[in-house]
């Protein structure tokens, strides 16, 4: 008996169980719950960003949901990590705004609200924020009230940037595909073992759902608001962990300039986030009102797939992780100008096409200009 505990207590056993476990509840749950949701007639309902004209049941993210955190659960060590109950806690509640949000649609309002809350609890009694600005602007560690006011507007950006790029098939699993893999990978190497099983398995419960959202057509689902807003949620909660610890300098696989390093992980949301919102301020409207000029709509007006879109915003946001990884010492600010550099100019020569498209009389399909 103590020889097969000590068999499962072996990082290796227990990572490669808990990407199984995750992979496989969500590859076989989603086609019960698309069944269950046309039963219902639980389907995706139409907003300004829509792109789609045919149903598609999107409670996706319940499949992403209930893998993740079974997956974790059982195989993390979750006596380690005393936060864990609030986590949980905050996610559930995400949970719950997302998939009302989902089946009836509520006010932005009332879903920020929730998810602050749901932030708040984790940022509280988790106490899981940021402490330092690792020397920006010759600052290092912060007062509770800063930590607090920081990590809360942080991650509540985050968490909708997520859920606002999920206009197109894939784009959002795939931005979080890479972003989870590439935060497991960093926490293996320094030895934060537990966050490396937390990342793996996400990233495990989003290549089964990719399947039923990119390739099929029978079990097609979306993850909804359920899942967009829980991958934001725990993606932000990767970043201020990533940036905790890379505090200590002696630390193994310490990273210089960590906090522009995790902008990089999560460059297309939240510069994406950034630009719509500045676009939408200028000509007079409401930052929160949906519409269609984000990057992936002028890749759609371009003629390119979906697939295609979500593969081009892949290739952008692998390569500003490599640049942001390989030039990490240059400097928090510097590698933050960069970063944006690369995305500003992607953004406005793709939006320099599509007005030469327009100018030339061709047809703009699913793109506000």
């Amino acid at each position: 008996m103590d020889q097969f505990l000590l068999f499962f207590d072996d990082f290796s056993v227990r990572w490669i169980l808990s990407v199984l476990t995750s992979f496989f509840i969500t590859w076989y749950s989603i086609p019960i719950i698309v069944r269950i949701a046309r039963g219902k007639n639980l389907f995706a309902i139409s907003n300004n960003r829509t792109v789609h004209n045919s149903k598609i049941p999107v409670l996706g993210g319940l499949a992403i949901f209930t893998s993740y955190f079974i997956s974790t659960l059982l195989f993390t060590k979750v006596a380690t990590m005393p936060h864990m109950q609030y986590v949980i806690a905050g996610a559930v509640l995400i949970f719950i705004i997302g998939l009302k949000d989902d089946l009836i649609s509520i006010s932005w309002k009332s879903k920020a609200i929730g998810e602050l809350v749901a932030i708040i609890i984790i940022v509280m009694l988790g106490n899981i924020r940021f402490t330092s600005l690792h020397g920006f602007m010759g600052i290092n560690e912060v007062n509770y009230l800063t930590s607090f006011l920081i990590t809360v507007f942080v991650m509540f950006v985050i968490t909708n940037s997520i859920n606002l790029i999920d206009g197109i098939d894939g784009l959002a699993s795939g931005i979080a595909i890479i972003a989870s893999i590439t935060f497991g990978v960093w926490f293996y190497l320094s030895d934060n073992l537990e966050y490396a099983i937390k990342a793996f398995s996400l990233a495990a419960a989003l290549v089964a759902y990719a399947r039923y959202n990119w390739f099929e057509n029978k079990n097609k689902t979306f993850m909804g608001d359920t899942g967009s807003l829980l991958l934001g949620y725990l993606l932000a909660i990767f970043t201020v962990q990533f940036n905790q610890m890379n505090l200590d300098a002696s630390a193994p696989s310490y990273i210089a300039s960590a906090p522009a390093v995790s902008i990089a992980i999560l460059i297309i949301p939240l510069f994406d986030t950034l630009r719509v919102f500045i676009i939408r301020i200028l000509r007079n409207g409401s930052p929160f009102k949906a519409d269609r000029r984000h990057m992936h709509h002028l890749l759609l007006a371009m003629g390119l797939t979906h697939l295609q879109a979500s593969c081009i915003l892949f290739a952008l946001n692998i390569l500003v992780i490599v640049v942001a990884f390989t030039f990490q010492n240059v400097g928090i600010l510097w590698l933050g100008l960069i970063e944006f550099a690369i995305l500003l100019l992607f953004a406005s020569l793709l939006d320099l096409s599509v007005r030469r498209k327009k100018e030339a009389g061709e047809p703009i399909n699913y793109c506000d200009v």
